[in-house]
């Protein structure tokens, strides 16, 4: 009698054993499985562009690992409160939050804000077991993750919830480099739009300075540090009978053809060549303030010879560079 109860006893031990050994073995198996494809998970993470989205692909890794009637996303807001951002299935998430209201009437819900691991507790509204850890990176807490097990799962293997805690805490590394590149696109963004005002407002006052040259009464006309011409205003046109379209672009002395029907340095130039001789064509020069002051004669086509007094001064850009002359 005695042989027959020490057999059915080693039997019964070898049932559990074989059991237990068999879970184990499934659970090494979803491990395996579940770090064979972190890559792809990592790379799913990283093109989400919604806090959901990241959490329902956590969610498809998690439920690879162990067999959750229900897992829940709790999103932590910039004023420290958590809201149920994710849940799967849907249907989960009235269970999910009267749990998540029992453990945070409890303590254990901040107890466990703390606690970079899994903490194992009984559900409060349902024969389930449940299962939370916070989703966080070293510098912030992004989250909280709440799930409910079978109740026949409350013994859950070491390894099990560590491949978990890899999958929350990749999680909260995405969740954060996606917050940080949210920061950077809203900073381009602003950066684009002042640059494209700044640009509008900058045309604007080139236009409008452009408009008030071309109406002066006076001649003007201006060229750039490569002799070319930039400018050249409607009394220009009216003085000389050189169109603008006909002037503006050109070099190699175009702008003193009207005045003196030949290519050759003028006033202009003594601006941008102060080591030149230029002043010798001139019968009367005068530098004051970093301008040129001249007189001459010059014979416009079609009309009697003229007498008249030129001022030319450098162009500065907003560094204080000289761009040309006027």
């Amino acid at each position: 009698m005695s042989r027959a109860k020490d057999k059915t006893s080693d039997i019964s031990f070898l049932t559990e054993r074989v059991r237990y050994l068999e879970e184990a073995n499934r659970s090494y198996l979803a491990i395996i499985d579940m770090l064979a494809t972190s890559g792809e998970f990592q790379a799913t993470l990283n093109h989400q562009k919604s806090r959901e989205t990241m959490f329902m692909a956590a969610a498809a890794q998690l439920s690879r690992l162990l067999p959750f009637k229900g897992m829940g996303f709790m999103e932590c807001r910039n004023d420290g409160s958590f809201e149920l951002a994710a849940c799967d299935p849907a249907s989960s998430r009235e269970a999910l939050l009267k749990d998540v209201d029992a453990v945070i009437r409890d303590g254990t819900f901040a107890w466990s804000l703390n606690r970079n691991q899994s903490i194992v507790v009984p559900s409060h509204c349902s024969d389930s077991t449940l299962i939370l850890h916070v989703i966080a990176t070293q510098s912030r807490i992004r989250g909280m993750f709440v799930g409910h097990l079978p109740h026949e799962e409350k013994s859950i293997d070491s390894p099990s919830l560590n491949a978990l805690s890899i999958i929350l805490l990749t999680t909260a590394y995405a969740m954060e480099s996606g917050s940080l590149y949210a920061i950077l696109r809203k900073n381009l963004t602003n950066l684009e739009q002042e640059i494209e005002e700044r640009t509008a407002e900058l045309r604007n006052s080139e236009q409008r300075a452009a408009d008030i040259l071309n109406l002066l009464p006076d001649t003007t006309f201006a060229i750039d540090l490569d002799g070319r011409i930039i400018l050249w205003n409607r009394t220009a046109e009216e003085f000389t009978g050189a169109k603008a379209e006909e002037m503006l672009g050109k070099g190699n002395f175009e702008y003193s053809l009207p005045f003196y029907g030949v290519r050759r340095p003028i006033l202009i130039d003594m601006v941008l060549d102060h080591d030149s001789d230029i002043s010798r064509l001139y019968p009367y020069v005068k530098r004051e303030n970093g301008m040129v002051v001249g007189e001459s004669t010059v014979r416009i086509p079609n009309r009697r010879e003229a007498h008249v007094l030129g001022i030319a001064a450098p162009l500065y850009d907003s560094a204080g560079n000289i761009t040309g002359a006027i």
